[in-house]
């Protein structure tokens, strides 16, 4: 698998993809998007949007900017809760062992997105966090 780079990028897709779909899925129920989470070893994908009167949520979906240039735009999935006026914005990765550290610098790449939805959203708290679960099951201990 070393020498196909596309065959290489398919499978961090789909690791990634289903490590945080148990997460979002949890965050979707919370707010009411949906009754019952699928079991964490289901194939269901999570589709683009959910909303409600109470919340909207989004997976792998860019943010339009409207304020600023934001270079950085597709932010892995995003919950909009209404009702207690915040905006939890989630990126994970899965990296190698020995590609953590890069991983770890996406706190700095997201800094204008945050912003941009500071101005989306006035009067919301702005929560991103990075989540980085590397290939052995290691986890981030920072946010």
């Amino acid at each position: 698998m070393h020498g196909c780079g596309a065959l290489v990028q398919s499978k961090y897709k789909a690791r990634h993809d289903a490590a945080l779909k148990v997460l979002f899925y949890d965050l979707l129920c919370d707010v009411g998007l949906i009754e019952s989470a699928p079991s964490w070893c289901s194939p269901e994908t999570p589709k683009a949007a959910y909303k409600n009167d109470r919340a909207s949520a989004f997976w792998d979906v860019p943010v339009y900017a409207e304020k600023t240039e934001v270079r950085a735009i597709r932010i892995d999935s995003r919950v909009v809760d209404r009702q207690k006026k915040r905006v939890l914005l989630l990126e994970m990765s899965c990296p190698w062992m020995a590609n953590r550290k890069q991983k770890e610098e996406k706190t700095s790449k997201y800094a204008p997105l945050r912003w941009e939805m500071r101005q989306q959203y006035p009067h919301y708290k702005i929560a991103r966090h990075n989540i980085i679960i590397d290939v052995l099951g290691g986890v981030s201990v920072e946010t």
